[in-house]
């Protein structure tokens, strides 16, 4: 299991074999009769993880989509199917406010339903009703269910999984990826000579409050990741392993609501899983980019979620994708977290449903000899959103949470690592940093 979070990272991790390789300077004397590194593919396969956020269904919107023109056009044999569908909802949804109230006594949140509400729901639809009596069933059903599902912070907290089966819920997947931040202070074992590194998960802020990037974040019931463990004495290979986090990890977000990125300390036992992370010093900084050592035409590689494989494999299997870098703009570009002015690139990838939160990479050198070595793969940015074309030619906005049927134009938005960069400097997370340093100093030298 993950270790249990409380806004700082409970385990530090060496870098050892699990960081991707970096940089050999030209001149360099090789190691001698040292096994070849795994191809860089497969090291940035293991930085990945699959995120799932499970929301509150907004029946709102249900009700604000079923207008009473469409109602009426349904068949009646559909118009009948959903008002015993809409009532088997509410009527779960009344069991559960029934067993909240024992728990939660003074809670005036809580709504029940009359004995005649509960009545009307219980019957069953008239198959001779009209057109127009079978649409004020279901409208009735949609207002009753809006009043109904809504649930406060602590009533979720409270909430067994069974009683999670009795909530509409709507699920949204991404990517994430785990990042290392060097420091000093940590002391290393005798004989060690690499760095240790802070470990972090980090992912889209969409992915992990979904609906943000409409300014309308939904009602987060639970989240999960997912990542592989080692082999142990009941798995003879790689295995895939889900986490609940949503009660263990805190996010945090930039104060710049136009970046849309989100980062929280993780705790992973390295002898258990099997991962790598992307330390710091293998960011593009920005000075790599004002100097032209990064261009536009560069090839790029990311890797992420694909959506069917996060129920259906083994193992966590992420898809590796690439392209070219497109644009550096030198301004802000209106490609945000709510359309909002920020600081982006675009590559020419094509991105899917899934891929929001996955690392894309660059390699200034084309790439040269990069399957073998990777000494030049540097970490470019987080994809976020991908630029549709509508059938009149023009050009549109969207998450990679969870796709678009208009036609992909093959242009993915990408938050440049440098403000992933800011983020891990953020007060709260150095904050975390300090006390955990003290905390091993304190351990090291006991009164």
């Amino acid at each position: 299991m993950l270790c249990r979070q409380t806004g700082l990272p409970l385990l530090l991790i060496s870098i050892g074999s699990c960081c991707l390789p970096a940089q050999v300077p030209s001149g360099t004397a090789q190691p001698v009769a040292q096994a070849p590194p795994p191809p860089v593919t497969i090291l940035i396969k293991k930085t990945i993880v699959f995120l799932e956020t499970d929301c509150l269904h907004d029946f709102e919107k249900d009700s604000a989509s079923l207008t009473r023109e469409a109602l009426l056009q349904m068949p009646p044999i559909q118009q009948q199917n959903s008002v015993v569908r809409l009532s088997n909802l509410a009527l779960k949804l009344q069991s559960l406010k029934q067993k909240l109230k024992l728990q939660f006594v003074n809670d005036k949140s809580l709504t029940e339903l009359s004995p005649q509400d509960v009545t009307r729901l219980m019957s069953n639809p008239n198959p001779n009703a009209t057109s127009e009596q079978n649409a004020d069933q279901i409208e009735w059903r949609l207002r009753t269910l809006i009043t109904l599902n809504k649930f406060t912070d602590e009533e979720i907290a409270s909430l067994s999984d069974q009683d999670l089966t009795l909530i509409a819920l709507d699920q949204y997947r991404g990517t994430g990826f785990l990042v290392g931040y060097p420091d000093s202070r940590i002391k290393r074992p005798p004989g060690e000579s690499q760095p240790r590194l802070f470990p972090y998960l980090a992912t889209n802020r969409h992915v992990i409050q979904p609906g943000i990037e409409h300014g309308a974040p939904c009602k987060i019931v639970r989240s999960f990741v997912l990542l592989n463990r080692k082999p142990d004495a009941t798995h003879t290979s790689t295995y895939g392993e889900t986490d609940r986090i949503d009660q263990s990890l805190k996010w945090t977000t930039s104060p710049d609501d136009s970046v849309d990125l989100a980062v929280t300390g993780i705790g992973l036992d390295e002898s258990k899983y099997d991962h790598v992370l992307i330390p710091t010093s293998q960011f593009v900084s920005d000075d790599e980019v004002k100097n032209h050592k990064v261009v536009e035409g560069d090839p790029v590689l990311f890797a992420g979620l694909f959506v069917q494989t996060f129920n259906q494999l083994h193992t966590l299997e992420p898809i590796v994708r690439s392209g070219s870098l497109a644009m550096i703009p030198e301004e802000s570009l209106r490609m945000t977290l709510g359309n909002k002015p920020g600081h982006v690139y675009l590559a020419e990838v094509h991105a899917f449903g899934g891929n929001s939160g996955s690392p894309m990479f660059v390699d200034s050198t084309k790439f040269a000899a990069m399957i073998m070595v990777g000494t030049n793969l540097k970490l470019l940015g987080v994809i976020s959103q991908e630029v549709f074309e509508n059938s009149d030619l023009t050009l549109t906005v969207a998450t990679s949470m969870s796709g678009n049927i208009t036609g992909n134009s093959g242009v993915s938005v990408v938050v440049p690592v440098s403000e992933l960069a800011k983020l891990l400097d953020d007060p709260s997370l150095k904050a975390a940093r300090d006390h955990q340093i003290e905390l091993q100093q304190g351990s090291a030298n006991p009164h």
